[in-house]
């Protein structure tokens, strides 16, 4: 019968359970909750090259953390059992307090983690201070080689040869996910700078039927300030809309104006329901 002790070129905890065997090195996979599925990816796909001998604790994944458990007090747990730590990091990730919390956590256990660039971020542009640590590119085979190569070294654990050159299933997954993830990004950047200077849209959007015609006016030059923003909706295909100019006087943004308003229809699509 196939053992953990089998994938081991040397013993990389020389602790052993109750029966006597070693115990496996622990991955935890540091991401925000928006990137959570990516965290799946990733721990899929280290758990199946690694045949199972390493454990891989991502907090969202509904397996890591039981029902019923403390939450903050299962990730704290796992932050102090873990030997190894991945940080997912894109433009959205590296700004949230979450994962320098957690990579505060790794530096204090002398962990030395890995930052796995994706989406929208390269290496070369984590921000201080995880611009200290070799960051990976996700999105480049030879690179994600070099992450199995940097597991191998810090566990030593043995993997067949077949395993550090087969990532076609992980680059679909990884492009699928980017894909998605990008567009809602953009989406949501678009959709915040809207609301910022025309809040009350939102309720409007929410109550909103798809497909069906929404009619509100909006100050010129609120409207021509947020154009490039609606624009960006258009082009994810999440709306549409039509403007129709009226000469008046109206108090917008910049106070009472002596100029026009803008009547707009909006036509809600399905996509929008991903960032509403």
């Amino acid at each position: 019968m196939t053992t953990i002790e089998d994938f081991f070129s040397f013993p990389y905890n020389k602790e052993k359970n109750a029966e006597g065997k070693y115990m496996k090195p622990k991955l935890f996979i540091s991401h925000i909750t928006e990137e959570k599925d990516l965290a799946k990816i990733l721990k899929d796909d280290i758990e199946r090259r690694f045949m199972g001998a390493i454990e891989v604790f991502v907090s969202s994944d509904g397996k890591s953390i039981a029902a019923g458990s403390e939450w903050f007090d299962t990730i704290k747990q796992g932050l102090n059992n873990s030997d190894l730590m991945l940080v997912l990091c894109s433009t959205n990730s590296v700004t949230r307090p979450w994962i320098p919390f957690e990579l505060g956590a790794a530096w204090m256990k002398g962990i030395n983690p890995i930052p796995i660039c994706h989406t929208d971020m390269l290496p070369g542009q984590l921000p201080s201070p995880i611009n200290m640590l070799q960051g990976i590119n996700l999105s480049d085979n030879e690179r994600f080689k070099d992450l199995v190569d940097i597991l191998h070294e810090r566990t030593g654990l043995k993997i067949p040869e077949e395993s550090l050159y087969d990532f076609k299933a992980l680059n679909e997954a990884v492009c699928r996910f980017e894909r998605e993830y990008g567009v809602n990004a953009k989406a949501n950047k678009a959709l915040a700078n809207i609301l910022k200077s025309l809040p009350y849209l939102k309720e409007l959007f929410q109550e909103g039927n798809m497909y069906k015609t929404l009619i509100c006016r909006l100050p010129e030059y609120d409207f021509k300030q947020l154009k490039a923003e609606f624009d960006v909706l258009v082009l994810l295909d999440m709306l549409s809309y039509q403007e129709i100019q009226n000469n008046n006087i109206f108090i917008g943004t910049t106070g009472l104006t002596a100029g026009s308003e803008v009547q707009v229809s909006f036509i809600l699509k399905e996509n929008i329901k991903r960032i509403l």
